[in-house]
């Protein structure tokens, strides 16, 4: 398993201060992260490129671990470094992994997170198990597949209580929290 990058690297001695300015404002589809699968066969095509596939919106230098399904069907990626830009919506949650279908490289699920950096994602050993993750804080973190009704109270994978999330973030001078409930 590699990251294919291109070559994007000069020599500071033969470009100006305006070109290497440039050279870094690239367009998206020269910057693009490739994921590649190299042959490990003990014959003659050994580190051969056996497939490839594009990782779209993938910030490349924030990619901690690869890990290919039990059944080699999904890679796992795990995101060791936070989005440097802030999202539209402006809540502070970074990708922390994302599961792609190998065949198409479609995205299947992800996992976003305000304080979590993962230092490693694997897929439980058994098909269909889901997969864990364990961050550079020191925690683990088990996400299981929920096969039914998303509204369903056996889902462990939905917040248990309703959050209205623009209250939660709004600004407002008046503070509700240490005042006396006997008004």
């Amino acid at each position: 398993m590699a990251q294919l990058r291109p070559n994007i690297a000069s020599s500071f001695n033969r470009t100006s201060n305006d070109q290497r300015l440039a050279r870094g404002r690239l367009a998206v589809e020269h910057q693009s992260t490739w994921l590649a699968l190299l042959s490990l066969a003990p014959d003659k095509t050994l580190g051969t490129v056996v497939q490839t596939a594009l990782l779209a919106e993938t910030a490349a230098g924030g990619v901690t671990s690869v890990k290919f399904s039990p059944s080699g069907a999904y890679v796992l990626l795990g995101y060791g470094v936070r989005d440097r830009i802030q999202r539209i919506n402006q809540f502070p949650l970074h990708r922390v992994t994302r599961m792609y279908r190998w065949e198409d490289m479609s995205l299947v699920s992800h996992v976003e997170s305000d304080a979590d950096d993962v230092n490693i994602a694997l897929f439980h050993p058994l098909p269909g198990g889901g997969f864990l993750y364990g961050t550079k804080q020191g925690r683990v973190r088990l996400c299981r597949p929920w096969r039914g009704a998303f509204d369903d109270p056996r889902n462990e994978n939905t917040l248990k209580e309703s959050l209205d999330l623009h209250a939660l973030f709004a600004t407002s001078p008046v503070s509700h929290f240490g005042q006396s409930r006997g008004h």
